[in-house]
């Protein structure tokens, strides 16, 4: 199991605040990267989260003012704003009705022609590129340079590696910044955006959204937890009716599992979360992660945490420690 799932989900659901805060990264010209409490006698270049969102927002304005003044401005279906939370990136994506049955046609013919056993039908492959970033007409990837700067200064930060630092003038980074909180800047930026995406030939279905790079969550998390956050359920339904069957099918299954006692259902939703992907109780078949098995058991409440306290007891896994800790005190704060 991994414990990023539940880690990330708490955080994006407002259940904890950012690890580090409080402390800071101070980069330095002579490639070194040094953590402290006190800036009080460091000179430099502070970067704050704020600037970091005005920065993408202007870049994403940049990006629609641009698309608007082409012809491909005309059923425009989605807009995203691709986010590597861990190396530091951000990409802007824009796909049309016109671009997406181009791709479409195009890879249903080679499918047909080279891989006729295959049979894939031209709604399967829909499916597929519909929202494939990776398959999209319209990338923006053009970073601007302020951004950019600050972007490589954070990949160094985020991955340790301060010999990869090329800057002339210290950069002070507010240490919360690196955990995950790129995710939380996309996610407000497409919420300043919504009357900016005027200037765009929209689909009655049009949606705008942040999506995680594949290392990161990918799929999953972006599914899962990003767009939730970013579409109203009933506009996400109808742009995704896939996604709508899966909630469907999630809900019988929970539905089953909420039949059984509270320590029968404990065991369930646990092994959900540390069974890992491809056991009896993953919930990835549903598009979800174990975060979803997580929010399950606050649902139990109180009346699970005997339990809880039970099995901090004796088990041994750090991962499935910081689950059953993250649980009891999210549980105790519950009213």
């Amino acid at each position: 199991m991994s414990s990023y799932d539940i880690h990330i989900g708490r955080l994006i659901n407002g259940r904890r605040g950012y690890d580090g805060q409080g402390r800071f990264w101070v980069c330095l010209p002579d490639q070194q990267i040094v953590e402290t409490d006190d800036i009080a006698n460091y000179r430099g270049r502070f970067v704050s989260s704020k600037e970091i969102e005005d920065l993408l927002y202007h870049f994403c304005l940049d990006c629609i003012r641009e698309f608007s003044e082409t012809e491909n401005n005309r059923d425009v279906y989605t807009f995203s704003i691709y986010t590597d939370a861990t190396h530091g990136g951000f990409i802007v994506y824009m796909n049309n009705l016109a671009e997406l049955n181009k791709s479409v046609q195009a890879a249903y013919d080679k499918s047909r022609s080279n891989y006729p056993e295959r049979n894939r039908t031209m709604e399967q492959i829909y499916h597929d590129y519909q929202f494939s970033e990776g398959d999209y007409s319209f990338m923006y990837d053009g970073i601007p340079e302020p951004l950019e700067n600050i972007l490589n200064v954070y990949y160094c930060v985020s991955l340790e590696q301060p010999y990869n630092l090329r800057i002339d003038t210290p950069y002070i980074f507010d240490k919360s910044i690196v955990d995950s909180q790129l995710y939380m800047i996309a996610m407000e930026v497409i919420r300043r955006l919504q009357d900016d995406f005027q200037g765009l030939n929209r689909t009655d279905n049009f949606i705008a959204y942040v999506s995680s790079a594949d290392g990161d969550g990918g799929d999953y998390l972006t599914l899962g937890s990003l767009i939730r956050k970013c579409v109203p359920t009933d506009r996400l339904y109808e742009a995704m009716p896939l996604l709508k069957e899966k909630d469907d099918a999630l809900k019988q299954r929970i539905d089953s599992v909420k039949e059984k006692s509270i320590e029968e259902q404990y065991q369930y939703w646990m092994s959900s979360i540390s069974g890992g992907e491809f056991s009896d109780f993953s919930l990835f078949p549903f598009w979800r992660t174990g975060y979803q098995a997580y929010e399950l058991l606050l649902e139990l409440g109180h009346s699970i945490l005997p339990a809880v306290t039970e099995q901090l007891k004796t088990e041994e896994d750090p991962d499935i420690r910081y689950v059953l800790g993250a649980l009891y005190e999210d549980i105790r704060s519950q009213s």
